[in-house]
């Protein structure tokens, strides 16, 4: 039953893709008349943004036509090397293997909820000036130490606490400082690696529908020129690949 599925499908694929591409031709053809400004509309600016708009429906028919083309098979799709996809997934399984391990500390750093981030971000951990609980402390005997007898018990609790606070403050600067290399990785490398990869794989869309165009070409002009824009784009891809 599957596979009567799969095959009806794919059958239906490809008589949309004849009806597209005989739609397509139809136009390049008839010079795209169906899209153009009226006689009467003498406005050049009117024009050249018309013939933006032409070139615009075209490629994006274009575009759809080869998307599927490459659902049923009939058109080479540029493929990553097996090593280059392991590589891409050992990295994405690292980044979240290391956030995590990340998140585990920041909570050992700052046991109050209210005050871990999440995501982890820069990973400011320290509570806000004067809402540690210690600091908190401090300013609630402050308050009502003036009615209590002990006064002097009282100020060096008051002075306890607030020695207390910055040794935890302290310990949560250096803690946060020793996983600048985790911090670093997760907000800045990884980011720019996944741009990258994001860069590469529009490059490698541009490549193969740069190749369709080319198998599609018929006249010598036209193969000329999407031959050109072929190498340009192989160029874009490799260039890419190899900063990755």
């Amino acid at each position: 039953m599957n596979e009567i599925c799969k095959r009806k499908r794919n059958e239906a694929l490809e008589e949309m893709h004849k009806k597209f591409t005989a739609m397509v031709l139809s136009l390049d053809k008839a010079g795209g008349d169906a899209f153009r400004p009226t006689s009467a509309d003498k406005d050049p600016m009117i024009q050249q943004e018309s013939n933006v708009t032409v070139g615009a429906q075209r490629g994006g028919f274009r575009k759809l036509l080869m998307k599927i083309s490459e659902k049923i098979g009939a058109t080479e799709k540029t493929e990553y090397k097996q090593c280059f996809q392991k590589m891409c997934k050992e990295v994405d399984e690292y980044k979240v293997i290391v956030e995590d391990i990340a998140q585990q500390l920041i909570a050992i750093f700052q046991q109050d909820p209210r005050y871990v981030p999440k995501p982890p971000g820069k990973m400011e951990v320290e509570a806000p000036t004067q809402e540690d609980p210690f600091e908190l402390l401090e300013i609630a005997l402050k308050v009502t130490g003036n009615q209590m007898e002990s006064k002097k018990e009282i100020e060096q609790i008051q002075t306890s606490a607030l020695k207390l606070a910055s040794l935890r403050r302290k310990y949560q600067r250096r803690g946060r400082r020793a996983i600048h290399g985790i911090r670093t990785f997760i907000n800045v490398d990884y980011e720019n690696i996944r741009d990258a990869r994001n860069a590469l794989e529009k490059f490698r869309q541009a490549l193969d529908f740069a190749r369709y165009e080319l198998k599609g070409a018929k006249t010598p002009e036209t193969i000329q020129l999407n031959n050109a824009l072929y190498a340009d784009a192989l160029k874009n891809y490799q260039k890419q690949l190899y900063n990755v």
